[in-house]
C-alpha cells in the first residue's frame, strides 16, 4: 500500500486504485459517494480526543479509524458550525454498514451509541446530511468515548446453584476448567448424561484470551438437535440415552479461548448418577500436558468423583493422570492404568464403551488411566493429564463419572 500526505498526514493511496467509493448509509435512500479515493481522509481517532475537521464540496466525508473488542459501546458525538448539517455512520470491519446517526439541524450537535458485536478495526464516517445531494458545509467536531463491558465473575465452582432451563435455579454438582492447548484438534465435544432418572444441564462459560468471560449459556435436555448414544459400564448392561437426559455442546476452534468452564447443574430433584465426556483432546509430543482443574457443588460435596483419560486406541496415548497442587503444581499423586497397584480403588474402565449416535465408538481399555477424587470442601483440585513418562502422545477423552446424593432422608 502506498501513502501519500494530506491534510491529515496520511491518504488512503493506492489500497483502493480505480476505484470510485460508493458507500450507502441508509438514511432516506442517500449515497455517501467520493469520487476520487485519494481525497478520502484516514485518520485513528483515540478515545476522549476531541478533534476537528471541514467539510467542503469538494471533501463530503472523513474516515476516522479505531479497534473495538466485541462488547465495547461507542459513543460519537460530531458538533457542526459554519453551516454544516452534520451526519455519521459507522462501517463494520467488512466495511459493510453497522448503523447511521439521526440527520442533524444546521450548526447541530448530533450523538450516536454504537455497542460493537466483533473485534476488529471500525471506521466512523463524518459527513454532511444528504452525503453528495446535500449542499451544507462547514466545520465540526468529533468525540469519541467508549464503555467496556463488565466482566462476569468467574467464581463459579462456589456457587450452590444457578438459573439454568427457564430461569430454573439448578444445584451445580461438578465445575471443570482448562485453558487452551495449542495441540487440541479442531473442536471439542462436551456430553453431560444423566443416569438413574437424574436429569442434567450443562451450563458453558468461554473466556478469550483478550477479554473477560464474555460468553455463557446453559443447555437443557432437549437442546436441538436431537441424538441418541449408547453408554456401557463395565459388567452392566447397555443404556439407552436421548436428548430426554442428556446435554452436548461442540466447541470449534477451541485453541481462541483462553479459559473454558463448564458446569454440570441437576435440573430435578431425583439422586442419581451422572457421566460427562469431553472428546476431541490431544497429547502431544515432548512431555506436552494438559492442566484440568474440577470441583463439586455444595450439594455433591462427599460424593466421589472418577476421573479417566480415555485414549484413542489408533494413538501411541499411554495415559496418566497427575494430581498435583494448584499453586505450586507440585505431584501428589499419581495414577496410571486405573485399578493398578497406585491407584487400586478406581474401577477399571474395560468394557466401558460409548456409542454417538452412529458416528463414533469410544472404548475403555485395560490401560486407560483413572484417578479417584473425593473433594471434602468447595475448592478446585488440579490434575495433570499426558502420556505415561512424558513420552507417548496422542487423542484422547475425558469421561468423569460423579453423583448427586439424596436430598433427604427416605
Amino acid at each position: 500500500m502506498t501513502l501519500t500526505k494530506n491534510k491529515h498526514g496520511v491518504r488512503w493511496g493506492t489500497l483502493l486504485p480505480a476505484l470510485t467509493l460508493m458507500i450507502l448509509l441508509g438514511y432516506r435512500g442517500a449515497v455517501l459517494a467520493q469520487g476520487d479515493p485519494n481525497e478520502i481522509t484516514v485518520t485513528v481517532l483515540n478515545d476522549n480526543a476531541l478533534v476537528e475537521d471541514i467539510i467542503t464540496e469538494a471533501t463530503i466525508f472523513d474516515w476516522w479509524q479505531t479497534t473495538a473488542i466485541g462488547g465495547d459501546i461507542l459513543t460519537i458525538q460530531m458538533t457542526a458550525s459554519d453551516g454544516l448539517e452534520p451526519l455519521i455512520g459507522i462501517l463494520d470491519p467488512n466495511r459493510n454498514l453497522a448503523i447511521t446517526s439521526d440527520r442533524g439541524a444546521v450548526n447541530g450537535s448530533i450523538t450516536l451509541t454504537y455497542t460493537v458485536e466483533e473485534t476488529g478495526e471500525y471506521t466512523i464516517v463524518a459527513t454532511r446530511a444528504d452525503n453528495a445531494n446535500g449542499t451544507s458545509t462547514g466545520t465540526y467536531t468529533l468525540l469519541l468515548t467508549r464503555e467496556h463491558p463488565q466482566p462476569i465473575t468467574v467464581d463459579l465452582y462456589r456457587e450452590v446453584s444457578f438459573a439454568c432451563v427457564e430461569n430454573l435455579q439448578a444445584p451445580n454438582l461438578l465445575t471443570v476448567e482448562f485453558g487452551d492447548d495449542a495441540e487440541q484438534t479442531e473442536s471439542i465435544l462436551i456430553s453431560v448424561y444423566g443416569l438413574d432418572g437424574l436429569s442434567v444441564g450443562l451450563r458453558t462459560t468461554l473466556q478469550f484470551d483478550f477479554e473477560p468471560f464474555n460468553d455463557q449459556f446453559c443447555l437443557p435436555p432437549t437442546t436441538p438437535p436431537t441424538f441418541e448414544s449408547r453408554l456401557t459400564f463395565p459388567n452392566s448392561a447397555p443404556l439407552e440415552i436421548t436428548t430426554a437426559n442428556a446435554a452436548r455442546v461442540m466447541i470449534n476452534t477451541p485453541e481462541r479461548y483462553g479459559v473454558m468452564q463448564f458446569n454440570v447443574a441437576a435440573l430435578n430433584d431425583v439422586d442419581g448418577r451422572y457421566v460427562m465426556v469431553i472428546d476431541g483432546l490431544q497429547i502431544g509430543r515432548n512431555g506436552d500436558r494438559d492442566r484440568l482443574d474440577l470441583g463439586v457443588g455444595g450439594l455433591a460435596l462427599g460424593t466421589v468423583l472418577d476421573v479417566y483419560m480415555v485414549s484413542d486406541k489408533t494413538s501411541r496415548l499411554d495415559p496418566a493422570i497427575e494430581q498435583v497442587d494448584p499453586d505450586s503444581l507440585d505431584l501428589l499423586r499419581l495414577c496410571d492404568d486405573a485399578g493398578n497397584r497406585l491407584c487400586p480403588e478406581v474401577p477399571p474402565l474395560t468394557g466401558f464403551e460409548l456409542l454417538y449416535g452412529n458416528e463414533k465408538t469410544l472404548s475403555g481399555g485395560r490401560f486407560d488411566a483413572g484417578i479417584q477424587l473425593e473433594p471434602t470442601a468447595a475448592e478446585m483440585l488440579s490434575l495433570l493429564l499426558g502420556g505415561y513418562q512424558r513420552r507417548t502422545y496422542g487423542n484422547y477423552a475425558l469421561v468423569i463419572v460423579g453423583q448427586l446424593p439424596a436430598l433427604s432422608a427416605p
